[in-house]
């Protein structure tokens, strides 16, 4: 069972956050995470009534179980909303505002999150399977979360060093599918990757120094002129890696005589 303990930007009508940790299944029963201010149609009516200039703002709502797969949601706010179960599978959510949303086991898998701002987003146990998160400000909680094959280039989910008075904010990838990902030029730095599958994925110039990736599965994986610097690799899986002679700061690594090589 997995415990949990979210925070949310202080937005109108999210002001009541949870007491103390929760397991996910709890927090999905919760009444604040279950309701529902707007149903699919009026969401889409005032789509209808958006333009570039004014798109769609619902803002810290309520909107349990939305459906909008395929949608245009380019640049559309859903900052601190509540989308627990919600499906944006293939949906235009580039340059979208999602920071800070409540996005437990939702689908967004082969979406458009291209340049899209996840900052505290909670996407545990959802699926982003083939997502385009390219570009994106993805400090997001992605523990659990199905990855497979999602893009991640010159993505960004390093710690942000300048704000830590709510603890630490960074992406976290604990037991997330990442196989087969693009995360070429992605900032992981501090980022927490502890038992993640990265079987195959790219990470040809990625920075992760200082990430945790203890337990993680990198078999496979292309890691050419990436940065491990200072990263912790305890007990980590390189078996099979692409470029191996051009990481940068192996040496300096955690943990180094504990991980797994050919």
């Amino acid at each position: 069972m997995v415990i949990l303990s979210l925070v949310f930007y202080c937005t109108p009508g999210l002001s009541q956050s949870y007491e103390g940790p929760m397991s996910i299944e709890d927090r999905l029963k919760h009444p604040s995470s279950t309701a529902v201010e707007m149903n699919d149609s009026a969401v889409l009516s005032l789509l209808e009534k958006t333009s570039p200039s004014k798109p769609l703002d619902l803002s810290g709502k309520k909107l349990y179980r939305l459906a909008l797969p395929g949608v245009d949601l380019k640049k559309s706010s859903f900052r601190s909303a509540r989308l627990n179960h919600s499906n944006f599978s293939g949906a235009d959510l580039s340059g979208a505002d999602l920071g800070g949303a409540e996005m437990l086991e939702s689908d967004l898998s082969g979406a458009n999150l291209q340049g899209a701002n996840l900052f505290m987003t909670q996407l545990l146990n959802s699926n982003l399977e083939n997502a385009d998160l390219t570009g994106a400000r993805a400090a997001a909680n992605f523990n659990g979360a199905n990855m497979r094959g999602a893009i991640l280039i010159d993505a960004d989910a390093s710690a942000d060093m300048g704000n830590q008075s709510m603890g630490l904010q960074r992406g976290t990838f604990q037991k997330t599918d990442l196989e087969g990902a693009d995360l070429s030029r992605a900032k992981l730095s501090r980022v927490d990757m502890r038992y993640s599958n990265l079987r195959k994925a790219n990470l040809k110039g990625a920075d992760l120094t200082r990430a945790d990736l203890r337990g993680a599965d990198f078999s496979g994986a292309n890691l050419t002129n990436a940065n491990l610097t200072e990263a912790n690799i305890e007990h980590t899986d390189f078996t099979g890696m692409t470029g191996l002679d051009t990481v940068v700061g192996l040496d300096t690594a955690k943990g180094l005589r504990f991980a797994v090589f050919d």
